[in-house]
């Protein structure tokens, strides 16, 4: 339950947390594109969480105050990698770009550096 919930609600509050009221109309603007206003993406999300058995006082206590934050859509869309309107670019110029050594080696450190804990998330949620 708790793994099927964590991407969309980290998703969520990542995405839609700390706009002011004055950025409204701009994210509202962004949800649109997507096809879903804001506020409806909120209460499916609220629906999906009570229907895996996530407490309302769970449910308020974590989207209660969530706006959407224009900027976070705009960084999330601009992603490297990302589709365009002519579709997704060639992977062999990203790998170039984007995949080298120092990177491989970064994340292998990370990786040994919180294996454990990581290990412990794997059997705990599957």
């Amino acid at each position: 339950m708790i793994k099927r919930l964590l991407l969309p609600a980290i998703t969520a509050i990542i995405c839609f947390a700390g706009a002011s009221p004055l950025t409204m109309p701009l994210a509202a603007q962004a949800a649109a594109q997507d096809g879903i206003s804001f506020d409806a993406y909120l209460e499916t999300l609220k629906a999906r969480a009570r229907a895996e058995g996530v407490s309302e006082a769970t449910v308020e206590r974590m989207t209660s105050g969530l706006t959407a934050n224009p900027r976070v859509i705009q960084l999330d869309r601009n992603q490297p990698g990302s589709a365009t309107a002519s579709g997704f670019p060639k992977l062999a110029p990203y790998i170039a770009t984007h995949v080298n050594r120092d990177r491989i080696a970064g994340g292998r450190n990370v990786y040994q550096q919180h294996r454990d804990q990581l290990r412990a998330f794997e059997q705990q949620y599957g």
